[in-house]
């Protein structure tokens, strides 16, 4: 509610923003597990379980495109889920964001439209945890544009590609209206 509220006023000329808000999602999910000084471990717990589940996807990744074991070793045993644990922040749920998008995304094993509904699916829950999840929605937008046009896709491809970029730019522009009053407080130079 502290998120529309001020969203209402920036937008009505009655608030100047001088702090960032971040995406509902992640508030919302520190109301759900009703996080505080006092209850620290349900997150922290499904954190270490989220950030270990990324870790196996990385690993199961990298071994299927031909990385040696020993590389895959050194990848297991950097601390990454143990620091997702002790730091319950956006940084867990949008590195898992991210890796989903990169695995969904750059899979040509995935037929079209499931790689394109879940990579929609995926910027969505992206641009609900932060404003930076704008540029993988531009991301997005000019790959597939590149894709459906300057690669000379075959007809129904181009003609599905220009679809979803054009989807694309629809809740990018969604987006960047909803976190308008971010850009202005960081071009504002509040940011220091």
């Amino acid at each position: 509610q502290l998120a529309i509220d001020t969203f209402v006023r920036f937008f009505t000329g009655h608030e100047k923003i001088a702090f960032f808000l971040p995406g509902p999602l992640y508030p919302g999910l520190l109301h759900v597990f009703d996080y505080g000084p006092e209850n620290t471990l349900p997150l922290s717990g499904i954190y270490l379980l989220l950030s270990m589940g990324l870790v196996a996807a990385w690993l199961w990744w990298l071994w299927r495109n031909g990385l040696s074991r020993l590389w895959l070793y050194i990848f297991a045993v950097l601390p990454t889920p143990y620091w997702f644990m002790l730091n319950v922040s956006t940084d867990l749920l949008f590195a898992g964001v991210v890796a989903a998008f990169w695995l969904l995304w750059f899979d040509q094993r995935v037929p079209d439209l499931r790689r394109m509904a879940g990579v929609a699916v995926v910027v969505v829950i992206a641009a609900l945890l932060r404003p930076n999840a704008l540029s993988l929605l531009l991301f997005l937008c000019i790959d597939a544009l590149i894709r459906g046009v300057a690669l000379k896709e075959p007809s129904p491809t181009r003609r599905r590609g220009l679809l979803f970029a054009a989807l694309v730019t629809v809740v990018l522009t969604i987006f960047a209206v909803f976190y308008l009053p971010y850009f202005y407080w960081v071009f504002a130079g509040n940011s220091a």
